[in-house]
């Protein structure tokens, strides 16, 4: 936060919201117009359920057709960085993309399902509901 002195040129009606003639960061951002962060609402670190992960996938998913590719997975992996408070340049953003894309989409047609996205949010042992449990019964035939 930072203080406004008649003498600073700021106007305070403008961006003082609550008139205690101090900026806050929520006010700051609004005068800045930066982007707000999707995720900042939400514990990234913490055994997500699937209604959060849906929320989450389904946010990022503007066109909705149920995958993530190109302006919408930037955008995820850019709030993914910033809600880890790393801040990278658009080149260092694309290459992190392409990385991540590399990884994760494992039928390698260019867009990333919420199955695939589900294995970078669901990790370090933490069962992704998206992946049904395999079948314990029926099977006639040998297994390899």
């Amino acid at each position: 936060t930072f203080s406004i002195h008649r003498s600073s040129g700021i106007n305070a009606e403008y961006g003082d919201g609550n008139n205690n003639r101090t900026i806050e960061q929520d006010e700051l951002k609004l005068i800045l117009q930066v982007p707000a962060n999707f995720l900042d609402h939400i514990e990234l670190y913490k055994n997500l359920n699937k209604a959060e992960f849906n929320e989450i996938f389904e946010h990022y998913d503007r066109d909705k057709d149920g995958y993530l590719a190109g302006e919408e997975l930037l955008e995820i992996v850019s709030d993914m960085m910033r809600k880890v408070e790393i801040d990278l340049t658009m080149e260092q953003l694309e290459n992190l993309v392409e990385k991540v894309s590399r990884v994760i989409d494992t039928n390698y047609d260019g867009r990333i399902s919420k199955r695939e996205l589900s294995d970078l949010f669901f990790t370090s042992g933490q069962i992704s509901p998206f992946h049904e449990p395999e079948s314990s019964g029926g099977s006639t035939g040998s297994e390899t």
